[in-house]
Parts: structure tokens; sequence; C-alpha cells
């Protein structure tokens, strides 16, 4: 029974020592393969690290381009913002031009309605003088000659038309100035009240024959209710 026993102590030893050594030896290989493992994640993990390094590189190398891009933009807006401001003071400047140079034709205009009737009224002065004249004539005539009715009546009724016909262009120029103050068109409608600020002592002229004054639109001259007594 010893013997027996000896000998399969012995017969067992070597595949013990290969089961050993085969332990071992996947130890080592399975070491050998962690490494291995461990190694290639610290390289890429490495090979990471050096490409963001790369990148960071690069960037800090164009920092200063950028930089100086910020820098030449904040030049270029604060530019604009200047040319905007310049645009709109000229835009300003050209319409306070344009309404001087408006106010200047208006001023203009005012002149010429203001010397039109001075010219009339000078012209019913005119008029006034020679139907005093005529009147005064007449009157003389009449004391030493024999009376005509007829003659007498047309004197006085062409002094009637003429002292009229002075009222109306009187009115006309009242018209034309009031419409040029308040910007009104050539259709717009006349009023009578409007217009008494521009006649003497701010009242409508009468007509010395009795006829009524009528107004329209600021183109048509006033007219008057008895024939003969108009406007040409």
């Amino acid at each position: 029974m010893k013997t027996v026993r000896r000998e399969t102590g012995s017969a067992l030893t070597p595949w013990i020592v290969v089961v050993a050594v085969a332990a071992v030896a996947g130890g080592v290989i399975f070491k050998m393969y962690s490494t291995a493992e461990t190694q290639q994640r610290e390289l890429a993990a490495l090979r990471a690290e050096k490409k963001e390094l790369d990148a960071l590189r690069t960037e800090a190398q164009e920092l200063p381009k950028l930089r100086a891009i910020a820098r030449e933009m904040e030049v270029v807006k604060k530019e604009a913002e200047t040319v905007h401001r310049l645009r709109n003071e000229v835009s300003q400047l050209r319409a306070e031009q344009q309404q001087f140079i408006k106010a200047q034709g208006e001023v203009q205009q005012l002149k010429g309605a203001l010397q039109q009737q001075q010219a009339q009224a000078q012209e019913l002065r005119a008029q006034q003088a020679q139907l005093q004249a005529a009147a005064m004539a007449a009157q003389r005539t009449a004391q030493g000659a024999v009376p005509n009715p007829a003659a007498t009546q047309a004197a006085q009724a062409e002094a009637l038309k003429n002292a009229c016909i002075a009222n109306l262009k009187q009115l006309d120029g009242a018209t034309q100035q009031w419409a040029l103050e308040n910007k009104l068109t050539a259709n717009s409608a006349v009023n009578a009240e409007g217009i008494k600020n521009y006649l003497r002592g701010r009242m409508l002229p009468v007509c010395p024959a009795g006829g009524t004054y009528s107004f329209t639109i600021v183109k048509d001259t006033p007219r008057c209710t008895i024939p003969g007594h108009a406007l040409q």
C-alpha cells in the first residue's frame, strides 16, 4: 500500500508543476494584456491631450488676429455711427434749407400781393380823385348851362361803376393775399370773413350803386350783382 501511494504522488507532481506554470504564465499574460490595454488608453488620452493642446496653440496664435479684427470692427462701427449721425444732420439741414427757400418764395409772393394791393389802392385813390374832379366839373357845368338829366345820370352811373370796379379790385387783391398766407389753392372757397383782415378798416367795401358782392373760389374774381360792374 505504501508503494502505490508513492507512485501516485510521483505521478501527480509533474501535473502540479504544469498547472502552476500555466497559472503563472496565464497571470503573466493577463497582466501583460491589462498593461497593454492600459497603455493604449493612456496613449489615446495623451493623443487627445496633444490634439487639444495643438488646438489651443493654434487658437493662441489666432488670438492677436482676432483682437485686431475686433478693434477694426469697433472702429468701423464708430465710423458707421458717425456717418449715420452726419446723414441725419445733412437731412435736417436740407429740410431746413427747403423750408427757408419755401419761406422766401412765400415772402416774395406776399410782397407781390402787397405791391398789387398798393397799386390797386393808388388806382382807387386816382379814380376817386377823377370822380371828384368830374363831379366838380359837372357841378360847374350845371351851374352855367342848361341841365341835361340824361347826361348827368349817365355820368353818375359811370362814376358809380368805376367806384364799384375799384372795390372789386381791392377785394380781389385781399382775396389773393389771404389765400397766399393761408396756403390755399386756386380752387379753395373764399371766406368773406377771412379776407376782412386784408382790407382797410377790416371791413368789406359796399357797392356805391347798391349792388351786392359775392365770392366763389380763389381763382375767380369777386362779382357785383349790378350788370356792368365787373373786373375785366
